[in-house]
Formats: structure tokens, C-alpha cells, sequence
């Protein structure tokens, strides 16, 4: 008799923040993923609306799903770590609380990674990215494509990388955003880099990926869209701000 290989715990990381309208989609996403044992952690980053109102009706007959609530806004990078730090699972994918991930996200980002690994004899630190569907509210649609889509060779990986992001150094295979909303990774692997910068309300996700190839890390990429971000005007993001923050990171690395 043949036994199937046990396929481990994945924990799904969902922060939220006043988004009344859409979390129960998105929760409703982490629940439809192809995976047999899933934890969902949801954080609430001290929400203002209904949103807190909603996780709880959504999830109160599911006891896997598990809900974190900040007393104050402390930013997603905080949240983060929250999941990182609570997580039971091998693996952690991230979702964010306005995007809908296609049913087959996890098992393929999950196939991705121990695909790459094999190709390895020692330990290596491995980030797996999807690429992106866009929707905007005139009805626009775009593709957001992710560096290390190609199978055939070593997915872009190291200072290459750190100097791709800094300061757009060309590299083959490295085109392309590596958004949080859209990563997988090991949970041992984000143990090990102390998670996200919690002094960065934004971009900690840019700051993360510039420490991760410093590091050596290997960016592996899936070119199908598996993640559909809604994309509306929202107040945190002005351009004064996104200049400070980026400016950060910059001088730090």
C-alpha cells in the first residue's frame, strides 16, 4: 500500500484595519484554500468601524480561525509579527483583509517552495511570491507580475537582489513586486529574520525583502495571478509619507 505524504499545517495571516466591507470576503477566501489543515490567525489593528463586529460573527463557529485584537493601532508590520509569533504552522501565507486569493494559492505556492528546496542539500532561506490582478473602481484591470518565475534556473537571490530593490541594478529574472499580500514563506525562516520592522508603519514589506537577500535569501515566483487586490483611495498612504518611509529603508541598508 501506498501512503499519502502528510501535507503540514500552513497558517494563514490575515491583518485587518476598517475594513468592514470587505473582511468576511477575505476571510471567506482563507477558508475556501485547497489545503487540509489550515489555521487562520486574524489580527484587528484596534479597527474604528464594524470590522471587529464582523471577524467575530464570521469566525465564532470555527475554532480553528483564532482572532488577535490590538488595544491601539500599532501598524501591520506589528500585526505581522503577531502571526509569526502565534503561528502552530510549518508555513505562513499572508492575506490582507481587501484581496480575494484564488482557491489553489496555498498548494501552489506550497508545491513552489519544496520544489526549489529539493534543489538544495543544505538549508536555505526561500520566499515564494505570486504575481497580481489589480481591479480599480473605473473598471481597469492589471497584471503585477513577481521576479523568479522561471523553473529551469535559480530563482534571484542575495546582494543581486538587495541592489535590484535599492537602487533598480538590473537583473535577469528579478523584475517584478514582492508584496506581502501575496508571500509565503517557512515559519522558521521568519523566526529567524525577527520578522518585520515594527518601525515602519509602511513598506516594511520592502524593508523585509531588502533584509532577506542580504541575507542570502532565494526569491522564488508563481507567474499566475493567484491574489486579486481591490484597489481603492485610502487616507494612510500619501506621497510625503511613502517618500519618508522609503528614504528609511534606503539609509538603513
Amino acid at each position: 500500500m501506498v501512503l499519502k505524504e502528510k501535507k503540514p499545517r500552513i497558517t494563514i495571516g490575515l491583518t485587518a484595519y476598517n475594513s468592514a466591507k470587505s473582511i468576511e470576503n477575505a476571510i471567506q477566501s482563507a477558508r475556501s484554500q485547497k489545503w487540509s489543515d489550515l489555521e487562520i490567525i486574524i489580527v484587528d489593528d484596534a479597527s474604528t468601524d464594524n470590522t471587529l463586529l464582523i471577524i467575530r460573527n464570521t469566525i465564532k463557529s470555527y475554532p480553528q480561525e483564532k482572532l488577535i485584537q490590538n488595544a491601539s493601532n500599532k501598524g501591520v508590520a506589528v500585526c505581522r509579527n503577531l502571526i509569526i509569533q502565534e503561528s502552530s504552522g510549518e508555513f505562513i501565507v499572508f492575506f490582507d483583509d481587501d484581496d480575494i486569493s484564488q482557491p489553489e494559492r496555498i498548494a501552489k505556492q506550497y508545491k513552489r517552495i519544496i520544489d526549489y528546496e529539493s534543489g538544495f542539500s543544505e538549508e536555505i532561506f526561500l520566499i515564494c511570491h505570486t504575481a497580481r490582478l489589480q481591479l480599480f473602481p473605473d473598471g481597469r484591470k492589471q497584471y503585477i507580475p513577481t521576479m523568479g518565475c522561471e523553473t529551469h534556473r535559480d530563482a534571484p537571490h542575495g546582494e543581486r537582489v538587495a541592489e535590484r530593490i535599492l537602487v533598480g541594478k538590473p537583473l535577469k529574472g528579478g523584475f517584478g513586486s514582492c508584496a506581502t499580500c501575496s508571500q509565503m514563506g517557512r515559519t522558521s525562516m521568519y523566526r529567524k529574520m525577527g520578522g518585520f520592522d515594527e518601525s515602519m508603519r509602511r513598506s516594511e514589506d520592502t524593508e523585509f525583502n531588502i533584509r532577506l537577500a542580504q541575507m542570502g535569501g532565494h526569491f522564488v515566483g508563481i507567474k499566475e495571478p493567484l491574489v486579486i487586490q481591490t484597489m481603492t483611495l485610502t487616507s494612510d498612504k500619501p506621497l510625503q509619507s511613502e517618500l519618508a518611509l522609503t528614504l528609511k529603508y534606503m539609509e538603513k541598508h
